[in-house]
């Protein structure tokens, strides 16, 4: 049986990233993880999954250098012959400041953030995908039904999910999905140990990593083919 691949953005951290490379390697997928500093995190996470019958491993990038991003991917190619999924973690820092305060060298930086990845991995991505017609693109937003205080943040998030969405309609025609997962605060877990003891146990009254991971475990599947162009917003 050949492996989907699955690349997922940012994920050596304590948060969704990690959760979400947890999640699809126990259903089946081949996980590369990317990340940009986390050196120690990225070897234990992938360690763990060589070790509990999945196949990962890491690759170190940054993903806000477009042309890194396309070389990377490239590359990934070459070696399993295909992507899959992409996941796309957050991107932007999240800093307080009322509109009068903007630092418009900050709030560029925002946006080139949110940006550059969906720019640097999506098309080759779905040039990829479309020999295959199938693919999945994943991509973490923000629910702005709760008011948050940093303004660069939420423009650059939702510069992000339109352009996405905006993409949607013409990647389904090749029966790839497109769809923006979009939480409130999300409570990160401080350990690999935490993560994995509650990936069935999920809180009713606040959201994690593994609620997340759960859904993209959905979006990933054959039983998503009709799930696609959507801001899935997360709230309890």
């Amino acid at each position: 049986m050949v492996r989907k691949v699955a690349l997922i953005t940012g994920g050596s951290g304590q948060g969704i990233g990690r959760s979400v490379a947890l999640a699809l390697s126990k259903v089946g997928y081949r996980v590369i993880i990317n990340y940009s500093t986390n050196d120690e995190q990225a070897i234990e996470i992938v360690d763990y999954i060589n070790n509990h019958q999945g196949l990962a491993m890491a690759i170190k990038a940054d993903i806000f250098d477009i042309d890194e991003s396309k070389r990377i991917l490239k590359q990934l190619i070459r070696m399993f012959g295909r992507i899959d999924l992409l996941y796309i973690g957050p991107g932007a820092s999240f800093h307080v400041e009322a509109i009068k305060d903007i630092d418009p060298i900050k709030t560029l930086d925002d946006m080139h953030k949110e940006l550059a990845p969906i720019y640097g991995l999506v098309p080759i991505v779905l040039k990829d995908m479309e020999k295959r017609k199938w693919g999945r693109i994943i991509a973490m937003g923000t629910n702005d039904d709760i008011p948050s205080p940093s303004f660069s943040y939420n423009a650059a998030k939702k510069a992000r999910t339109d352009t996405l969405l905006n993409m949607s309609k013409e990647a389904f025609k090749h029966r790839i999905t497109i769809n923006v997962i979009s939480p409130g605060p999300v409570e990160h877990y401080h350990s690999l140990s935490q993560a994995t003891d509650e990936m069935n146990q999920l809180p009713k009254d606040h959201i994690t990593p593994n609620h997340i991971a759960k859904l993209i475990e959905f979006l990933a599947s054959e039983e998503s083919d009709f799930v696609t162009g959507n801001q899935i917003k997360l709230q309890f």
